[in-house]
């Protein structure tokens, strides 16, 4: 302001002063002067005094008491006399003459004695208005606070502190509209505020029944300005119960989901955030999988609340569990591969998804969720214990040992991908996870209860891979468990025999059928290795094993088999006392086995014909009958 200037203290200048397109716009008028019983020592009709620039680096020294600072040469010395002007004016009733001083002498003081002129003008204005012996109409208060409050706009004298002052005062004066409409406008400007006027202000919204819009909006304003203060939880569930009830939109329920991870998890209940989760899914807004991914993993190393509340939503939905899995995996993937530990998150999520399934028998969901892990190489070893209530999934799972854990999570994938008729997959399964064997330094139940399973679900596997991949992946199968009794006390390995035997005799009766005698043979090896001991190989398997390989040119190996097995063909080894010398050739054998057959008697005849009896002719010392038998049949 110019030295020699007036300012006009007029009700028609104040009004003027109040247009504003951004900030807020008080309606400012001068209310009626008072007649009182308090001589002032200020003539409200006295002009304005001649000001000049206030300048000021500390606020400390520019308000104490030996302050040389000059803010008019012709009334006062220093701010301190502006102050007591102003408080004077105030208690006299004199409180336009007040906010125009005060506005006089803010338009040239520097920022910090700006807002303590002004805070000094609301102190005593609100102290004026409070006596009860002033005697002053509503309206008049009404319009000293507003005029006071336009100030503020004036100037833009916002900060914490002053908006948070005003405000309050304007609560306690019972001017729920100026209340109000400020708190509004510091919500547009992202003035922060304090808890003695956020509090007050969110109860006010209750009462009113505000619209989703508005709650929301208060809501992220103390999420991302005030934010050292807790979200309101009752009306954080109020918002997500409106979003459900009101159908919201798109726009809406992103909204909710910038809130979400803000929400205290120890006070606000599961099933509000659930509802809106399962709404949201359900509706399969625009865009919502990426938000529901993103908040979710990210709001994960604060607390497991959202991820928690996020499964138990597709747990609800097991019809749609695995397409929902789908698209959050999808969604949580994005464009690049996602770091350890979030993928780790997803495999648990599935994981607790998948064993859901499958305790309510729901084998479809299971299926797919477990598809979804494959595609996107989620380990299954790397995964313990969920940290995601174990309680929604199948119990006798998750009340095994810690230890134990991560090797049921593959045995019980292997379980649903045979009950659903999908060998190979299964196969696929275990393969992943094939060298898996327990740790040395596990307590030997804990190895042992492993290795008994993996043998338990290979002989599963062989045997449904019996019927739609014998050569290759059965075949593969069956090498495993070869390999693998080995590494079971052979009492443990008992309940498992007969049905070891019987996936064996099968496969060699497949692989005979098929003409595979090499891997018939090599199989036959097998049993004949480790498991010679346990397994009883049916004598039509073995006889059909010794013709196969003597067609296929492997003579010398279908003859060693023979003299192997010999015993099951029934042939009298000769004796000295069985002189004449008798072969009996049953109805049933091949060419084949009739040549060993042969081989095998005279092979044991000439050590016994070097000792012939001199009294015995020598044509008939050295003549052999051959006597064919009708084969009876079989039982």
């Amino acid at each position: 302001m110019q030295d020699g200037s007036r300012t006009s203290t007029t009700a028609e200048n104040s009004e003027e002063d109040s247009d504003s397109d951004f900030e807020p716009s008080f309606k400012r008028s001068r209310p009626e002067t008072y007649n009182n019983s308090f001589d002032s020592s200020y003539d409200e009709d006295e002009e304005p005094c001649e000001t000049s620039s206030i300048t000021c680096s500390n606020e400390k020294d520019a308000v104490g008491n030996n302050s040389r600072l000059k803010i008019s040469d012709k009334y006062f010395k220093d701010v301190k006399e502006v102050i007591e002007a102003i408080q004077n004016n105030c208690q006299h009733i004199f409180v336009m003459k007040a906010i125009d001083l005060a506005k006089q002498y803010i338009a040239v003081s520097s920022p910090e004695i700006k807002k303590y002129i002004f805070e000094e003008l609301l102190s005593n204005v609100v102290e004026c208005i409070k006596e009860p012996s002033n005697n002053i109409e509503y309206s008049t208060k009404h319009d000293f606070v507003v005029n006071t409050i336009g100030l503020m706009k004036d100037f833009s004298l916002y900060d914490e502190n002053l908006c948070t002052l005003v405000i309050k005062n304007c609560l306690e004066l019972d001017f729920e509209d100026l209340f109000v409409e400020l708190f509004q406008s510091c919500i547009d400007m992202n003035i922060p505020l304090k808890p003695e006027v956020i509090y007050p202000y969110a109860g006010y919204l209750r009462s009113t029944n505000v619209e989703i819009d508005g709650l929301l909006n208060f809501l992220l304003y103390v999420k991302n300005v005030c934010h050292y203060i807790d979200l309101p939880v009752d009306m954080c569930c109020t918002v997500l119960d409106k979003c459900v009830a009101e159908n919201c939109d798109d726009e809406c329920a992103l909204r909710i989901f910038e809130l979400l991870p803000a929400i205290d998890s120890q006070k606000v209940e599961m099933r509000y955030v659930k509802n809106f989760l399962q709404y949201c899914c359900e509706k399969e807004l625009n865009g919502i999988w990426h938000q529901i991914s993103k908040i979710v993993m990210a709001s994960h190393s604060k607390s497991g609340f959202l991820l928690h509340c996020l499964l138990q939503t597709f747990v609800d939905q097991i019809d749609v569990s695995g397409k929902y899995f789908e698209k959050f995996a999808a969604a949580f993937h994005g464009v690049q591969e996602p770091c350890s530990e979030y993928k780790s998150l997803l495999g648990q999520l599935g994981t607790c998804l998948m064993l859901n399934a499958d305790y309510k028998e729901h084998l479809s969901s299971a299926v797919h969720v477990l598809h979804i892990l494959h595609f996107y190489n989620i380990n299954y070893n790397e995964l313990q214990m969920p940290v995601i209530n174990e309680d929604i999934c199948g119990k006798e799972v998750l009340k095994e040992d810690f230890f134990i854990f991560p090797y049921k999570i593959v045995f019980r994938a292997i379980d649903i991908f045979l009950r659903a008729g999908r060998p190979k997959d299964a196969y696929l399964v275990f393969e992943g996870y094939s060298w898996i064997k327990p740790d040395e330094n596990l307590v030997p139940a804990f190895k042992s209860t492993i290795i008994a399973e993996r043998i338990s679900h290979l002989i599963k596997l062989v045997q449904a891979l019996h019927l739609v991949d014998p050569l290759d992946k059965g075949w593969n199968a069956l090498q495993i468990i070869s390999s693998s009794v080995k590494d079971l006390p052979s009492e443990e390995l008992s309940p498992y025999i007969k049905d070891l035997e019987l996936a064996y005799n099968q496969y060699m009766i497949t692989f005979l059928n098929k003409k595979e005698v090499t891997l018939a043979y090599e199989l036959f090896r097998y049993m004949c290795g480790p498991l010679q001991t346990i397994l009883n190989v049916k004598s039509d398997i073995i006889r059909g094993l010794i013709v196969s390989l003597a067609e296929n040119g492997m003579k010398q190996e279908a003859k060693g088999l023979f003299m192997l097995h010999v015993m099951i063909y029934s042939i009298e080894k000769p004796q000295i006392s069985s002189f004449p010398w008798c072969m009996t050739i049953m109805s049933n054998w091949t060419l084949h086995e009739i040549f060993f057959a042969i081989q095998f008697y005279f092979e044991a005849l000439f050590p016994i014909l070097e000792n012939k009896n001199k009294e015995i002719a020598f044509e008939k010392w050295y003549s052999v009958k051959f006597k064919f038998k009708e084969t009876p049949d079989s039982p």
